[in-house]
């Protein structure tokens, strides 16, 4: 949650910004590091079928609530809670079937896709405005259901957005437990950090699961570009995915897919 829902900087004293320049492949890095230093598949595939199962990880941590954190908020335990992290895991999915082959082992679970089903895609966004000039690592891509969205945000855009994917902030604020919210964090919004934007151009290059775009077309769902830094929107109106998306090449090749097999993915021990 460091990663994904880091905290507001304050962009007033610019030499007081802290960047936060990782995106959620950083994770899976640490995963090959841990493999190549002998952890067991298991252990590692575990954590990442956790994280997948739609089920919440149960913890006593939280995300981050001010930058820097200090050693006392690290120390910290609070009460044992199941965390949502819905709203990641679509990307999270999408990147394990990605590094499966440098994890050398392989992975089984729904919501991992089959390599064949990921795609090249770009998206057109014309809106995009991109005020005080953030740093373009500090951008996240979010698809949404408009509907539970507006329910979730009270009937308009929200000027903050990330209490509404933070799934311990009904501690903090009890409006953010409220069900129709809990029910936007886990049923109504995707966020994915890795892709390329074109500032220009307005257009943003993706490798995503093709079934996944497929459902926002179908659903109807929107999408905007927001920033991290500020968790401000990044955009002056939003976009119909429908109607700014365009499908590419598949990402890997038919050859390579089926040199796939060979690769010595090891087992699940």
């Amino acid at each position: 949650m460091k990663i994904a829902l880091p905290w507001h900087r304050e962009m007033i004293n610019q030499r007081s910004i802290v960047v936060s320049p990782l995106n959620l492949t950083i994770l899976f890095r640490v995963f090959v590091r841990l493999r190549d230093a002998g952890y067991p598949a298991h252990w590692i595939s575990d954590s990442i079928y956790e994280f997948l199962s739609g089920q919440g990880i149960t913890t006593t941590a939280r995300p981050p609530r001010r930058l820097p954190l200090k050693i006392e908020d690290v120390r910290c335990e609070h009460p044992v809670k199941k965390l949502t992290v819905e709203p990641f895991v679509a990307e999270f999915g999408c990147l394990a079937a990605i590094f499966q082959p440098l994890l050398q082992m392989e992975l089984v679970h729904m919501y991992i896709p089959e390599i064949s089903s990921i795609y090249h895609y770009t998206f057109e966004l014309k809106d995009s405005e991109l005020w005080l000039r953030p740093d373009l690592s500090n951008l996240v891509l979010v698809f949404w259901d408009h509907g539970p969205f507006l329910d979730a945000a009270g009937g308009g855009a929200p000027h903050d957005l990330r209490p509404l994917l933070d799934p311990s902030w009904g501690e903090v604020s009890p409006q953010m437990g409220h069900p129709k919210v809990q029910h936007f964090r886990e049923k109504g919004v995707a966020v994915w950090s890795t892709f390329e934007f074109d500032v220009g151009k307005k257009v943003v290059k993706v490798v995503m699961d093709k079934e996944f775009v497929d459902m926002c077309k179908r659903k109807r769902w929107w999408m905007g570009l927001w920033r991290t830094d500020m968790w401000c929107r990044a955009f002056t109106l939003p976009v119909e995915v429908r109607f700014a998306v365009q499908k590419g090449e598949r990402w890997m090749s038919d050859d390579l897919e089926k040199a796939m097999p060979q690769l010595n993915l090891g087992k699940l021990a």
